[in-house]
C-alpha cells in the first residue's frame, strides 16, 4: 500500500520531501537513514517493515531512474524486491529513458512487450 501511495504521489508531481513525510506520517516508517547507512548495517530481511522504507530511501537518494535502481541493488538484503519497489516509484517520478527501455526490451519475448505496450497505452 505504501509503495502504491508513494508511486501515485510521485506520478502526480509531489516532491521527495512530501513523499518522505507521507511514509513517516501515514505508514510509520523510519525514513531517517540514508542509503550509506542502510548499506553498512543491512542484512537479509524480506519483511515489509524493512524492505519498504529501504526501497523508498533508494528512490529518495537517487537523481534518476537508473541511479535509484543501482542504489536499491547496492543495499544488499532482499535486493530484488527492494529494487522492484524502488523502480515503481522512480518510474513514476522520473520515467525510464528511451535508451534503457530499448535495451531492456531486447531481453524480453514479444508477448511481454505487447503487454507492456498495452499497459502504457492506458496511462
Amino acid at each position: 500500500m505504501a509503495i502504491t501511495d508513494a508511486s501515485w504521489h510521485a506520478r502526480n508531481g509531489y516532491s521527495k520531501p512530501y513523499i518522505r513525510a507521507l511514509m513517516e506520517d501515514t505508514y510509520g516508517y523510519d525514513m531517517s537513514k540514508d542509503c550509506n547507512y542502510i548499506r553498512k548495517h543491512n542484512s537479509f530481511n524480506e519483511t515489509c517493515p524493512v524492505t519498504v522504507p529501504q526501497a523508498v530511501t533508494a528512490f529518495l537518494d537517487g537523481t534518476n531512474f537508473e541511479e535509484c535502481i543501482k542504489l536499491a541493488v547496492s543495499l544488499d538484503g532482499d535486493s530484488d524486491t527492494i529494487a522492484a519497489m524502488t523502480g515503481v516509484i522512480a518510474d513514476s517520478f522520473y520515467g525510464v529513458s528511451a535508451d534503457l527501455r530499448s535495451k531492456a526490451y531486447g531481453y524480453l519475448p514479444k508477448d511481454f512487450i505487447e503487454i507492456i505496450e498495452f499497459v502504457d497505452s492506458k496511462r
